[in-house]
Parts: structure tokens; sequence; C-alpha cells
């Protein structure tokens, strides 16, 4: 008796692997487990991207301005690059992005969107999908931009609140959305209108629970002496 055909996953993640990083270990990670119940169709900037269990993974590259931002840089106005472009430098990938993904989702009609961020520019991809296709959107957020831990600092006041914006926008348009941090779940959850708090889920490292299965190893009790060197 053969078995039900497994639904299709269309996948957005700049950063995939073989690359090390942690966007592409957290997307690795979940996409190998969701390969066990669905077809993958990936969508990255990686050439070489390779994920065990994908049933395909597309290469999409960048239409980069290369000549004028190097020109700024001679210039040494790179700091308007840090004001203009937003909400990173990867925001020239999401137009041909764009295009390549609705093409995939039209030939291989997926049954939902996903997709993995950073960068930030790869959430606009799949909500722009989302509104193309109607296909349900999971956005994996991961790190808050918005988090002080991992942004501590931002080009202007503005930018700040643009980023807040663009996080509470990202909730808004998603039908579920993950951060890999409690703490940072639930205070952005909190500032949500009560409609929006039960799309919020947590999966630490990529929802591979067996990389906590473990406990850590006892660390050596630190030496009585130690001794100060000058170069």
């Amino acid at each position: 008796m053969e078995s039900a055909p497994k639904p299709v996953l269309f996948s957005i993640s700049f950063k995939a692997l073989p690359q090390v990083n942690p966007t592409a270990n957290r997307s690795g990670a979940m996409l190998q487990i969701l390969s066990q119940r669905w077809h993958i169709h990936l969508l990255t900037a990686v050439p070489n991207a390779a994920i065990p269990g994908c049933a395909a993974a597309d290469y999409v590259a960048g239409w980069y301005p290369t000549g004028l931002l190097r020109a700024l840089e001679k210039l040494k106005l790179s700091k308007l690059i840090d004001l203009l472009v937003w909400p990173d430098g990867d925001v020239f990938w999401t137009l041909p992005a764009i295009l390549r993904g609705y093409h995939l989702i039209k030939t291989y009609q997926p049954q939902a969107i996903a997709v993995f961020v950073m960068p930030y520019s790869a959430a606009l991809v799949g909500i722009v999908l989302k509104w193309l296709t109607g296909r349900p959107l999971v956005i994996n957020l991961g790190d808050s931009p918005t988090c002080t831990d991992m942004h501590p600092v931002f080009p202007t006041w503005l930018h700040y609140h643009m980023f807040r914006w663009l996080e509470d926008f990202c909730v808004q348009q998603s039908d579920a959305i993950i951060y890999v941090s409690q703490t940072t779940l639930e205070r952005v959850r909190d500032r949500q209108p009560p409609a929006q708090r039960d799309k919020f889920h947590l999966l630490r490292g990529g929802g591979d629970q067996t990389a906590f299965d473990e406990p850590l190893p006892p660390h050596p009790p630190p030496p009585d002496i130690f001794t100060i060197r000058s170069a």
C-alpha cells in the first residue's frame, strides 16, 4: 500500500549549509527535521547549498549595486550606506528572490512558506510572497531586531523605531513566528494586541531537542595560583 505523498514546504533562508553561521545552522537543523514529513524546496543566496533531506535548493543572486557601494566607501561616505540601506545590506537580494520565489511556488504548489532570518530582508521576501500567493507564512525570526544584546547600537533613533516597526510587522503578517529566546519572545509578545499573541513559538537550536539532552561536562576547579606575564 502506497503512503500518502508528503506535503510541500517552500523555505527561504539567505544563509544555508554548508555555511557555518547561526542562521545556516538553525535552518539546516530545522529543515532536516521537517524533511521527515515534508518535501522541502529551499530558496537561498548560497550557490552550493546542500541540506540533507531537502528535495531541491534553488540559488538566487542579489542585484547589488557593487560599483556605487565601492564608490561611497572610497569617498569615505560609507556612513550613508548605514543610514540609507535598510533593513540591512542584503535588501538588494529581495527583488530577485521574490521573482524567483513566486515562480517556484507556482511550480511546486507548497502548502506553506517558512522563512529563516537573518538577514531581516529575508522576512520581507516571505511576506511579499504570502501576499502574492496566499500561502500561510511562518517566520523563524530567531533573535529580535530590537534585542539590545544582539543590536546594542542603531545608526539613529529613527532606525531603532523602524526596526521595532519591522518586528511588529513580521508578527502581524505571519501566521506563526518563532524565537530562540524565551525572554525576547515574552517581551515582543507582551506589546502585541491579544489577537496576535497565539502566533508566538519558542524553538531553541533549530528545534533539535537532543542537542540539549546531555549535561555539560564538569569544569575543572580554577588553579590556586596564577601568573601575570608582561609582553
